[in-house]
């Protein structure tokens, strides 16, 4: 099962400064959200080999 947990979000502005002026849909809708996916290092490891096997 996947686990999410909940953290403060960043704001609009914190966003823009760090060059994610994409953060935003036109109509105003955030891309991102305020969570992270917890996975475990065995998990983390994993995706990283897979994704440098691509």
């Amino acid at each position: 099962m996947i686990e999410t947990r909940k953290v403060n979000p960043v704001s609009k502005t914190i966003m823009e400064e760090i060059g994610f002026g994409w953060h935003t849909d036109n109509d105003g809708t955030p891309y991102i959200i305020p969570e992270l996916v917890e996975v475990s290092t065995t998990e983390a490891d994993a995706y990283y080999e897979a994704s440098n096997t691509l």
